[in-house]
């Protein structure tokens, strides 16, 4: 879930599926992607769920581990969790602050 900072202007958020390295960091390029208008998202702190369409997608390997990189051109975006129900982990998260570089 994602909402905003009241008056915040995020411009576009990009999200990108990433093969990791041994350091389980982001390598190469995005094997998909897809991009939100986040001036668009709501101000109100409960957040709203918003679909982001990754193209063509591409096929993972479930072997394989892959990062969800998400950033956006300003600040002013909040993500939120949602532990209202049970959420099958298929393996570990790892979550960390980092400008693309």
């Amino acid at each position: 879930m994602l909402n905003k900072n009241v008056g915040a202007h995020p411009g576009t958020l990009h999200v990108g599926i990433y093969a990791v390295d041994g350091s389980f960091k982001p390598t190469g390029t995005a094997l998909c992607s897809g991009t939100l208008n986040a001036n668009n998202v709501t101000e109100d702190v409960a957040g709203a769920w918003y679909s982001i369409s990754l193209g063509a997608g591409s096929a993972l390997t479930i072997t394989t581990k892959y990062a969800i990189v998400c950033w956006a051109d300003a600040d002013g975006l909040v993500w939120c969790m949602d532990g209202s129900g049970p959420v099958p982990m298929l393996g570990a998260m790892n979550l960390s602050l980092l400008t693309p570089d």
